[in-house]
Order: structure tokens, then C-alpha cells, then sequence
């Protein structure tokens, strides 16, 4: 029997093209399980964009040496050791910030234990370009460099896990150079994320996740008066997702994992469904506040209540970082799931961000193959077409349409459009006046960052510059497309399943680093996720998951993928 696209079931985007095998028993009723066939493209060569990455890498590890430098002599020049080290934060623009007494350019730098919220970039960058180094005494070097700057994020407790801490640790551990300094690195990703998956109790502010309103956040007082306090959920923090699920696939409980990949994916359904409820239909753009009801008495009690802006233009406009970060969470959490749902939510966030970008402007506005955003959407469609631009939302923008399109199956009819602005990000982001060659002053690998653009509601003089995390997530972009593109992930292959009814389990053989994810359901429309992912672990390997039943009918499918790579 073979199935052709449900109508009713838009989730599943392309045609279906499988063997469904029946079983009639007694207890059980009709027994289905199916497994969707799904292909997989690959980034062909390109020779111009192929071109600028290599240029840009190399262009990025010359930046790279020369900030080691800098750090090492800004370093050294302190007296309190209590102060040190200092990792770069932004470069200097003198043109906005006039009488300042470091060269334009340089890196204005922050302390390791002070209060700066991406502190872990600078030291996931040199773990990347260990990554990338072919000379074995270089990449030594490298990863000396990347073990030093790496320790002083170690203990950060902050809200911004994935870049304090999978960014870095995930790739300390991998080029770890023996088993207790790869265990070391794996318990620390995942004392994170312990403490971003326990229950949030507002009386004693203990606990980041909760479990009402269904995401990851902690309590914070509203910006206006009368300033209540309430759970809060940050659109900046939306790259956690990936922390906790690059966790459950190293955690050695079952339990726990389950935990942290059901919290994530928990969160991602729950905020996309917030946006798309609070603004108009199908308007994925994000706040970047967003505030839940935690009073149990209240009879919208873990419901959503009101969102802020803070570094956007106003409350209600879309500031493009946070759509940035919520497009790179949402779509690591596809990457990492191919759950249908979160499949949807990613399209619509890639769809708001890439039809506001300015080759998409109307008419006149048009900046043909600027694939850059404007600090604001709505403030550049409302105020300025020719407003600041945000190099780090387009960074952030490329680093999740690549694992996005890694994902999805090139007959998607959205997979064309997204390529497109994949490659149109990229590269407008190897060429000036975006990437800083040697035409430019600034130490940092970009240029035209918007961190506090002086239009927004918490103005500062600190954008138009060069941003240490929009250099992290472009070379992570840059690095992960160059993988893809070289080594394209393997296409599932549908193995032949066996229902063992005396043993209660489902029956396969896998292949080697394939992960096959069993669904449930009670009438073959809706589905939901039944355990944890099973891991082949070797080709021919045996795997067998309970298959009890459920009701009258009880249907089970496999979700086949290849296992993700960071």
C-alpha cells in the first residue's frame, strides 16, 4: 500500500512514499507503523561563494591571532589579578564615540567575571579554528589558546547557556585528548542543563523552567510601572534549546535526556505559538520580552500577559537580533528533532525574517542583494529604509538556515527560497563594507554590528561596529556549510520493521550514526514522540523498542535521520 500526501495534514510537506505494514490481532485491533522516505540535497560547489569562505576563514583566523595578541598585552597590563581576563566584547567606533582613549577599531573589552553575557564567543572561536587548522603545530596552538580562554566560562551561571557553555564545552570535548578531559567537558554541558530543565518555584526563585506555561526563562519586574514581577521568558535565550538538546544526546540517563529534549522542544512549540497568537496570524516575528502568569490563584495562571521590547524600537516591533535568535534556536531544534511542528514554526520565523530583509524592500527602497537586515524591521519599513544594519542578526540568520536546509527534504517547496537566502547571506557577508578586510579598522571579522542602536528603547552609542558573537556565529555559519557542503549527510534508508506481539516491541535493523525516533498515535492524524530517539550504533545493529497497545487501535511510525553533528 502506498500513501500520497493528507491534505489535512500540511505538517508533512512532501509526498509520502512508503510501505505500511498491518497487523490484526485480537488485543490490538489495526497496528500501523510506517517510515517516511526522505531525501536530503547537498550544497553544490559554488565557485563565488566557495571562493569568499576560504577567503573569509583565512581573513578570520589573521583577526583570530591578532586579538590573542591584543588580549594577551590588555592582560598583562592589569594589576588586580581579581580582574582578569578580559574578553573582547565590541570594537571602537570613534566616529559615534568621539575622545575615547583607544585606537579606532580596537576591541572594547569586558571581564570574565564580570556581568558580560557572551563572554564564551571568543573562546568558541579559537576551539573552531583548531577545528579548521591542517598544521598539527598550529592547531596545538590553537587549542592551548582556546583551553586558557575556555576555563574563565566554565563556572558562568548565567542565562545564556548555548554560547557560555555547549558552544565552547561541546567543542572542548571533542577534540579532547583523552577520556577524563572529554568527560570533564561533557558534565559541565550538562550541569547546565540540569539547571535550565528544573522546576521553577516563584516563592523561592529557585528552578528555570516552567512547567504551566510550558518554556525556559526566570522572574523579572516589567520595565513599566507599576514594575510587577512575573516568569519571564527572553527571546535572546531561544539558542538554549540547542543546549538541551546537544545534551540529551550525551546524557547517560535515559530519564534526564528524555527530559531535556522534551523541555526543548516544549519551549519551542509553546513561544511560536505565543508569537503567533499575540500578533497576527501566521506573524512569527519575536519580542524580546515576554512575561507568563505565575500567580496560582489567577485565572490566567501560566498564560502569556505582555511582552517588551528592549533593544528594539519599540514594544511592539520586530528588533531583527531577536529574530535572529529566535530563527537559530528554532531551527537547531528541527536539526535536532525533525519533529513536524517545529518544523512549521521554524518556516514561519525564516519566512518573517528573510521577506523584511532589504532586497526585499519595495520599490525604490530595494537594496538589490543586501541580505543584511536593518537593526529594526519595522523601524527601517516605518522610519528609515537606509537605517544601521545588525551583521550579528545576519549571522545568526545563516548559522540556522544551513542546519535548517541540512534537514529538510529539497522538494519542500520552501527549500529553494531559504537556499537562496542562505547564499545571499553569505555573501554579503564576505564582502565589504559588511566583512572588515584590511580596508577597515576594526580587530573583529565583521563590521556594522547593532548592539543598543540609539533608537531603541535602551539607546546607547555602542553599534555600527564589530560584535564578538556575530563573529562566532558567522564562522560557525561559514564552517558548518563548508561541512555540509564537503561531507552531505547520508539518506535515510527505511529498514524493514518487525512487530514481535509475544514480546510487546518493535524490531529493526539500523545502520551506523542513524537516529529513528518512534511516533504513536491512535488514528494516523495525530502523532506524538514515544521515548527517547534510538542510536544505530553500527551498521546491522539490532534495535527494538516496546510497542504496547492502546485503546482499540494503536498505530506507531519511525522518524528516520541522520545523527546531527553540532
Amino acid at each position: 500500500m502506498m500513501l500520497e500526501q493528507d491534505p489535512d495534514r500540511p505538517h508533512i510537506t512532501m509526498k509520502i512514499r512508503t510501505v505500511v505494514h498491518f497487523f490484526r490481532g485480537a488485543v490490538f485491533g489495526l497496528s500501523a507503523f510506517w517510515i517516511p522516505a526522505v531525501s536530503y540535497a547537498t550544497f553544490a560547489p559554488d565557485p563565488v561563494l566557495d571562493y569568499r569562505i576560504e577567503a573569509a576563514l583565512d581573513l578570520a583566523q589573521a583577526k583570530m591571532l591578532a586579538t590573542v595578541d591584543f588580549l594577551e598585552t590588555v592582560n598583562a597590563a592589569e594589576a588586580d589579578p581579581a580582574r582578569v581576563p578580559y574578553f573582547p566584547q565590541y570594537t571602537i567606533n570613534l566616529d559615534l564615540t568621539p575622545g575615547r582613549d583607544e585606537p579606532d577599531g580596537t576591541w572594547h573589552t569586558a571581564r570574565a567575571n564580570g556581568n558580560f553575557w557572551a563572554r564564551g564567543s571568543f573562546a568558541a572561536l579559537l576551539w573552531i579554528m583548531a577545528e579548521i587548522e591542517d598544521d598539527a603545530a598550529q592547531r596545538a596552538q590553537w587549542r592551548a589558546w582556546a583551553r586558557q580562554w575556555s576555563e574563565p566560562v566554565r563556572s558562568y551561571t548565567g542565562n545564556d547557556m548555548t554560547v557560555n557553555n555547549y558552544a565552547v564545552f561541546r567543542r572542548w570535548m571533542e577534540q579532547a585528548e583523552n577520556d577524563a578531559e572529554r568527560e570533564e567537558q561533557r558534565q559541565t554541558i550538562l550541569e547546565l542543563s540540569r539547571r535550565l530543565v528544573e522546576p521553577y518555584d516563584r516563592l523561592t526563585n529557585t528552578g528555570r523552567f516552567f512547567e504551566e506555561a510550558g518554556v525556559y526563562g526566570y522572574r523579572r519586574r516589567t520595565s513599566a510601572e507599576p514594575r510587577t514581577w512575573h516568569f519571564h521568558a527572553f527571546i535572546d535565550h531561544s539558542p538554549n534549546m540547542e543546549q538541551l538538546l546537544g545534551s540529551s544526546w550525551i546524557a547517560d540517563d535515559d530519564a534526564e535526556a528524555l527530559d531535556f529534549r522534551e523541555k526543548a522542544v516544549s519551549h519551542a512549540l509553546n513561544i511560536h505559538e505565543t508569537l503567533n497568537a499575540n500578533r497576527n496570524p501566521g506573524n512569527s516575528g519575536s519580542w524580546q520580552r515576554g512575561y507568563f502568569d505565575w500567580e496560582e490563584s489567577s485565572p490566567t495562571y501560566g498564560e502569556f500577559i505582555l511582552n517588551e521590547g528592549k533593544q528594539g524600537w519599540t514594544d511592539a516591533s520586530t528588533w531583527s537580533r531577536g529574530q535572529g535568535w529566535w530563527l537559530y534556536g528554532i531551527c537547531l531544534a528541527y536539526y535536532h528533532t525533525r519533529h513536524p511542528e517545529v518544523l512549521e514554526a521554524a518556516r514561519e520565523a525564516v519566512r518573517y525574517y528573510i521577506d523584511r530583509l532589504p532586497d526585499r524592500y519595495p520599490g525604490e527602497h530595494r537594496q538589490p542583494g543586501v541580505y543584511v537586515p536593518a537593526w529594526d524591521f519595522d523601524y527601517a519599513y516605518e522610519v528609515d529604509f537606509r537605517t544601521d544594519y545588525d551583521t550579528s542578526a545576519a549571522a545568526l540568520a545563516a548559522a540556522g538556515l544551513v542546519r535548517l536546509l541540512a534537514a529538510m527534504d529539497p522538494a519542500d517547496p520552501d527549500y529553494g527560497e531559504f537556499s537562496e537566502a542562505l547564499r545571499g547571506t553569505l555573501l554579503s557577508l564576505t564582502e565589504a563594507p559588511f566583512l572588515a578586510t584590511g580596508d577597515y579598522p576594526e580587530m573583529s571579522i565583521l563590521r556594522k554590528g547593532g548592539y543598543h542602536h540609539p533608537a531603541s528603547l535602551e539607546p546607547s552609542s555602542a553599534y555600527n561596529n564589530g560584535l564578538i558573537w556575530g563573529d562566532y556565529f558567522f564562522v560557525d555559519a561559514l564552517v558548518k556549510y563548508r561541512e555540509l557542503r564537503d561531507n552531505p549527510p547520508p539518506a535515510p534508508q527505511a529498514p524493514a520493521v518487525v512487530y514481535e506481539r509475544e514480546a510487546g516491541e518493535l524490531r529493526w535493523s539500523a545502520r551506523a550514526r542513524m537516529v529513528y525516533q518512534k511516533e504513536t498515535s491512535g488514528d494516523m492524524r495525530d502523532w506524538r514522540d514515544d521515548g527517547m530517539p534510538h542510536i544505530g550504533a553500527a551498521d546491522g545493529e539490532e534495535l527494538a523498542s516496546p510497542a504496547e497497545a492502546g485503546g482499540d487501535s494503536q498505530f506507531w511510525r519511525l522518524r528516520v535521520w541522520p545523527m546531527p553533528e553540532r
